[in-house]
């Protein structure tokens, strides 16, 4: 984390001062603030790793960045010896920035191995929390902070929090740093969309499709602090989700619209897009289920389906014929599909379904199929494309 971020018309500094903190603690503290909320920004907008904007944070390993203190703040009633995590967690709930829930759990004692009491006589103590960014806040959008903080210190421990990569993705993470971007050129774009409140596509937010999307504050700051990862050189790879398997970077999230700009050795990259990815991959998750036996026949019609190409557009045309309402959006139509006929746990009875002879009855997780999708999917870029291409591309890669 080489660049902190301060939100737009807050100023933690003013925020401090007024909450009756001395000159020192303010001037020494102040990039603490502006250090958890550039750690949200980037788990919650730009990696995404939380759900519904909630992260989970560490405040053992929050701590190690931040350290202690003894703080002495008499219109607080603050006269003790402090984790920085969380006293800075407070605030910034105590503020409205944030929204927190905190996570207990029992607790041993490494030395002895028993498990230890907390002053409510009780076996549980706070070692994660979660933390959510305020939507009325993130509207303002963000920029860079201008404040002074020891960036080698947050750098080493964020080194030192990496696992090493091996085999393909340690090839992968190699040869991240050819790809480039027309900065100037993604900058000037940014900021004429930003002028112009250029349209933006429809969005899907759990079962709220967001319509009507213009560019505004939260997008320019966005759209900005992905442009400052890649120009900071920021490229390594995210630890892999514990799901998926699937490896994250800067660019598995870049906002569509500004693609175009990036090049790999001065040439523009094409984005393919797969039809039917993942009916498709789902086949070839059948196929391994059924290898030893036959393959009943609706299986069979269902993997000529996909194969060709045509699966979503025969579900549709299904469903007009039933007189069924469906969206003209084909992104939109294919999750309407998957949550009514294959993840819904509501009992109606919806008309899509009497189209079908049976739906699936959701068992256990409703992501577990996702997921496995997405894992293969990983298996399949990495395990099969990225270690092909690796073999053919290294005598010109040296």
């Amino acid at each position: 984390m080489r660049t902190l971020y301060a939100l737009r018309g807050i100023c933690f500094a003013t925020l401090l001062e007024q909450d009756g903190f001395s000159r020192t603690y303010v001037k020494n503290s102040t990039w603490r603030y502006y250090y958890v909320l550039t750690k949200l920004l980037f788990k919650s907008v730009i990696y995404r790793g939380g759900k519904g904007g909630w992260v989970t944070i560490s405040v053992e390993k929050l701590s190690v960045v931040l350290g202690n203190t003894k703080i002495k703040n008499d219109k607080l009633g603050i006269n003790a010896r402090r984790r920085f995590a969380n006293q800075v967690i407070d605030d910034l709930v105590r503020w409205n920035i944030l929204l927190k829930h905190n996570l207990v759990e029992p607790r041993k004692d490494k030395s002895t191995g028993a498990f230890m009491v907390n002053d409510q006589g009780q076996q549980l103590w706070q070692t994660h929390v979660a933390l959510k960014l305020k939507d009325e806040v993130l509207v303002r959008g963000w920029h860079k902070a201008q404040v002074q903080v020891d960036s080698a210190r947050i750098q080493l421990k964020t080194e030192q929090d990496r696992t090493p990569l091996e085999g393909v993705y340690f090839q992968i993470q190699r040869y991240l740093p050819s790809i480039t971007i027309d900065l100037g050129a993604a900058r000037a774009y940014t900021d004429w969309a930003y002028e112009t409140r250029l349209p933006l596509r429809d969005k899907q937010r759990g079962y709220v499709r967001q319509t009507g999307r213009r560019m505004g504050a939260m997008e320019h700051s966005y759209w900005h602090q992905c442009l400052d990862t890649i120009e900071a050189g920021d490229y390594k790879l995210q630890p892999p989700h514990p799901d998926t398997g699937r490896h994250m970077t800067v660019f598995s999230n870049l906002p569509r619209e500004l693609r175009p700009f990036l090049r790999i050795n001065g040439q523009p990259l094409v984005e393919l897009d797969i039809k039917n990815s993942q009916p498709l991959l789902f086949s070839y998750l059948l196929r391994q289920e059924y290898a030893n036996q036959e393959l009943p026949a609706d299986l069979t019609k269902f993997i000529q389906q996909v194969e060709a190409g045509s699966f979503y557009k025969v579900v549709a045309e299904l469903l007009q014929a039933a007189e069924v309402d469906i969206p003209d959006d084909a992104d939109y139509f294919k999750i309407s599909f998957f949550a009514r006929i294959f993840f819904s746990t509501e009992s109606v009875n919806y008309k899509w379904r009497q189209v079908f002879a049976q739906h699936y009855h959701q068992r256990g997780h409703h992501y577990r199929q996702s997921w496995q999708l997405q894992g293969s999917v990983s298996s399949t870029d990495v395990g099969r494309i990225a270690v092909n291409r690796a073999h053919r591309l290294r005598p010109a890669l040296r």
